[in-house]
């Protein structure tokens, strides 16, 4: 999806282009490990929660800003 000249990436076009990658470089049960693990993440992590886009974001930023709040996040997610 593309918004003026910034595109917008999803978190779901970033989870299936990274597995699409590893597809081709992984033995199939290794991969088949990889869906299950993604598949686990969206159901129990990406339910309607976090943010839509990747712009803009920075690595650290859920960390920084999760230490900013009372709640401590699970190990899972």
């Amino acid at each position: 999806m593309a918004t003026g000249d910034a595109e917008l990436t999803t978190i779901d076009e970033a989870l299936d282009a990274f597995l699409a990658e590893q597809e081709k470089r992984l033995a199939d049960r290794t991969f088949r490990s990889y869906l299950k693990v993604i598949e686990l993440f969206r159901l129990l992590c990406m339910n309607d929660y976090g943010p839509s886009s990747l712009t803009g974001v920075r690595s650290g930023d859920g960390r920084r800003r999760m230490k900013r709040t009372t709640m401590l996040p699970s190990p899972v997610c």
